[in-house]
């Protein structure tokens, strides 16, 4: 099966993609990639329900408000880009597009999501960031293929619990909101690559983060960390670390690790001094450490245990 599909998007990349809907009206059973961004569309094209084989549209950049009911007629449609227009809400019916593997709602005014989103089997990659949203509906959970959520700059104080049951997840971005908190079961996104909860109001991180033992990108800067759990050794694939302006003390002794770290930005915060286990990391390149509260003589001790690092000190 993994076979049909990568045919199927092979043939797909290699279709004529319409930028017009006369050029498209003239070829109706063969307009598979249609494309209207930046067409000042004030409403959903009802011309568009004319290509029975649709399966890419894209309308960013208009002035679309809202989905029509119908939009669930389309059934073969596998990526659809919204970004960039004027949507508040999204129908229900849009949870009929089983089909989906993509869906761009970027930049836009929805203030909440369906909890039919959660019937998008096929959902791999859903961006629906720079919008107003105050909560994710549990449904989330359902998407088990989804590989990339972005949700970042909103309105959200919190992430459903359920989020943990995307188990197919790389990529998770959720900064510029107002989190105080990650779900505790974070750890069981055993897949993660990248997360991204900086510019939120967090405290803490879960224990459960040093589960997650394909992490490669971790950016939690700009928040109010007092602390870092110890489990965070647990990062074995970690290879950029950034954490500047929270309120971090200390830094657990586990930080040693992490032996494929390339990058830890530690500057802004309140250190005094760092674990002896810091010499563990060999592979560092780069360590900024500027606007703490380092002695000299600190200084001098990791510049000679991370001699082959860069250090920033201002």
């Amino acid at each position: 099966m993994e076979t049909d599909n990568l045919s199927g998007n092979a043939e797909l990349a290699t279709e004529t993609t319409y930028y017009s809907l006369k050029k498209a009206l003239e070829n109706k059973e063969n307009v598979f990639k249609l494309d209207l961004h930046f067409k000042q569309l004030l409403e959903f094209p009802e011309e568009i329900f004319e290509f029975p084989y649709l399966r890419e549209l894209i309308l960013i950049n208009n002035h679309i408000s809202q989905l029509p009911d119908h939009i669930s007629s389309l059934k073969q449609l596998q990526k659809l880009e919204l970004s960039g227009n004027k949507l508040t809400n999204l129908t229900e019916n849009i949870g009929d597009l089983t089909e989906l593997h993509t869906l761009m709602l970027s930049w836009n005014e929805l203030e909440s999501l369906p909890e039919s989103l959660g019937n998008l089997s096929n959902l791999e990659w859903f961006a629906t960031n720079n919008n107003r949203l105050s909560h994710i509906p549990e449904s989330i959970g359902k998407l088990s293929k989804l590989k990339s959520f972005v949700v970042s700059d909103n309105n959200l104080n919190s992430l459903p619990d359920s989020i943990c049951n995307l188990h197919s997840l790389q990529k998770l971005r959720c900064s510029g909101n107002h989190l105080s908190s990650m779900p505790e079961c974070l750890g069981d996104l055993v897949e993660l690559k990248k997360l991204e909860c900086h510019d939120n109001v967090l405290t803490s991180l879960p224990d459960s983060i040093g589960n997650l033992s394909h992490l490669e990108k971790l950016r939690a800067y700009n928040n109010i960390l007092v602390s870092l759990p110890e489990t965070i050794g647990g990062l074995v694939s970690l290879q950029k670390l950034l954490l500047y302006s929270n309120d971090l003390k200390s830094i657990p002794a586990s930080i040693g690790k992490l032996s494929r770290l390339e990058e830890l930005d530690l500057r802004m915060n309140d250190l005094y001094s760092l674990p002896n286990t810091i010499s563990d990391l060999l592979n560092l390149d780069l360590l900024d450490l500027g606007k703490n509260y380092f002695s000299q003589e600190e200084q001098i001790q990791i510049q000679m245990v991370l001699s082959n690092t860069r250090i920033i000190w201002k």
